[in-house]
């Protein structure tokens, strides 16, 4: 009896605790007023960072916002102001290790934004240049520990030297199993290793290239080249 006792003691202060204890845990949200970006006619949030001093910024399909939890400052392309945003639809913003804001187009390359300065640096594909990046249609933008950018496109995926503006750029090649598997890269990670993952292609995209496979790549600094991974429909395991 004396250790049916015991255990039901245990069992009470279990129970006891475990409603403080999702108390502690219960997460509400609030709606902040001041920050209706309906009433703004933005379109729609594509991407969200955070920066060094606790700003949030949102890209959206009407332009760039920053948030710093009483107000909102919004930045809009000026047709007559070469170093406002270059355009509005946006995919993809950035904030590095600095406090520059890296802000992905759909068709206008790459916006860098001094928050200090309030102006835009453009980066655009040339085609007659190498070293620019490798198409202006951006889907997505992420920092490594050197402060360079991975930025993934819709044809091909680009590392960009902050320093020097200057970019090497990766593309799917169907004779090169090393190559980028494919041609649209969506999503870029990196892992508590250092190691760079790139996901390809939406798994809704839709068009008569059926070449492109898609799929998960390994980076590898070292070479180069890109390790695959990809769906095999008469695999179980992969």
């Amino acid at each position: 009896m004396q250790v049916q006792s015991t255990v039901f003691s245990h069992t009470a202060l279990l129970l006891l605790f475990i409603p403080a204890y999702l108390s502690s845990q219960d997460v509400r949200f609030e709606k902040l007023p001041e920050f209706d970006l309906t009433e703004l006619g933005y379109g729609g949030v594509t991407d969200i960072t955070q920066d060094p001093e606790g700003y949030m910024w949102f890209a959206t399909l009407n332009g760039l916002y920053r948030y710093d939890g009483y107000q909102i400052i919004t930045y809009q392309n000026d047709n007559s102001n070469p170093q406002s945003l270059a355009l509005n639809h946006l995919n993809s913003v950035y904030a590095d290790q600095d406090g520059l804001i890296w802000i992905g187009t759909v068709g206008r390359g790459v916006d860098c934004l001094n928050p200090k300065t309030g102006v835009f640096k453009n980066y655009r594909h040339h085609p007659n240049e190498n070293e620019s990046i490798c198409n202006d249609t951006i889907n997505t933008i992420r920092g490594d520990k050197n402060g360079f950018l991975w930025i993934g496109t819709m044809n091909g995926l680009s590392y960009l030297n902050t320093r020097t503006g200057k970019s090497t750029s990766y593309y799917f090649n169907k004779n090169d199993p090393n190559s980028i598997s494919d041609k649209e890269v969506r999503v870029i990670y990196k892992d508590k290793a250092g190691t760079s993952w790139f996901g390809t292609r939406s798994g809704f995209s839709v068009g008569p290239d059926k070449e492109n496979p898609g799929g998960l790549n390994r980076f590898n600094p070292e070479t180069g080249n890109f390790t695959r991974y990809l769906r095999s429909p008469n695999d179980s395991k992969r």
